[in-house]
């Protein structure tokens, strides 16, 4: 019998088959964090699925985001979630997927969806071009930066678990209208938060400065580093870097000059592409100084986000 296919929004009946598929396909993550993330995260009215004889087998979640392109704001469809059953990939589903969801942005005046590829080359074939490159470098502690501060540490201001208001205003300074940078409200700040407390995440500020990561044994990895000013940066990497073995930080690719002159030095990580951008329509470049996306990437200084969704 000939298989039926069809790409529709899930119903709140399907809401557990949902969560079901994403633990299938990622196993990874914990049942509260799937609990967390269809409760916070996602609106299930914006998860796209694709059954075949009424089995949902693949989906992705879609979120409208407010981004500043070039000093403008532009709502940008982020993609998320995009999964399949084992036994049902390589048929072409995320491929309907991901062009029903470009048309459905665009009829609701959105012309640009954007993701965390798990591959470059796979998203590269389904019409994705690299947009926001980073960095990551590696610290240890005999890197440290200020090598003849006190050993308590009082040279430091306060570290502390940041409040929502601390890193929603953190973050705007920091990214100060950089071009791919999501609009943080202080809900989206709040509900952050609560990711990083799920895991053995680190959430550190110190009013000036604030990083969000994960620990796993001697090693911190940070999703997010941002920063008011140089010194509150270094004193907070300083102190982060003294209760772990290791610690590694993303930065943009032009983002490196803050640590010259310091007593530091670390393996400058190679420069990687981030996520990717997909234009369904080049109204998205109207009003802007660019026509597509190799020129938007040039822009300086470079496009960056730590948003994954």
């Amino acid at each position: 019998m000939p298989e039926s296919c069809f790409v529709k929004p899930i119903s709140s009946a399907d809401f557990q088959a949902a969560k079901a598929l994403w633990k299938v396909c990622f196993p990874e993550d914990s049942d509260e964090f799937i609990n967390y993330y269809f409760a916070k995260r996602i609106d299930p009215k914006r998860i796209l699925g694709l059954y075949v004889n009424g089995e949902l087998v693949s989906m992705l979640c879609v979120r409208i985001r407010e981004t500043s392109f070039c000093g403008e704001h532009r709502r940008i469809g982020f993609i998320a979630g995009v999964c399949t059953l084992p036994e049902y990939r390589r048929r072409g589903y995320v491929r309907q997927l991901l062009d029903r969801a470009n048309l459905m942005l665009a009829f609701k005046g959105v012309f640009a969806s954007m993701l965390q590829p798990f591959s470059f080359d796979f998203y590269r074939k389904l019409g994705y071009e690299t947009l926001a490159e980073r960095r990551v470098i590696e610290i240890t502690k005999d890197t440290l930066f200020f090598t003849d501060c006190p050993a308590d540490g009082t040279h430091l201001d306060r570290i502390h678990i940041p409040a929502a208001y601390e890193i929603r205003d953190i973050y705007a300074k920091f990214m100060n209208g950089r071009t791919l940078a999501p609009i943080r409200t202080l809900s989206d700040c709040s509900i952050l938060l609560e990711e990083y407390a799920l895991y053995p995440g680190v959430s550190a500020c110190n009013g000036r400065a604030y990083a969000l990561g994960y620990r796993s044994d001697d090693r911190i990895e940070l999703d997010e580093f941002a920063y008011s000013d140089v010194d509150a940066a270094l004193g907070l990497l300083t102190s982060l870097i003294r209760g772990s073995g290791k610690l590694l930080v993303p930065l943009s690719k032009d983002e490196t000059a803050f640590l010259d002159g310091t007593d530091f030095a670390c393996r400058q990580g190679k420069v990687d592409g981030f996520n990717m951008i997909r234009v369904s329509d080049k109204r998205f470049f109207y009003g802007l100084p660019v026509k597509n996306v190799s020129e938007l990437r040039e822009i300086k200084p470079a496009p960056y986000s730590f948003d994954k969704y």
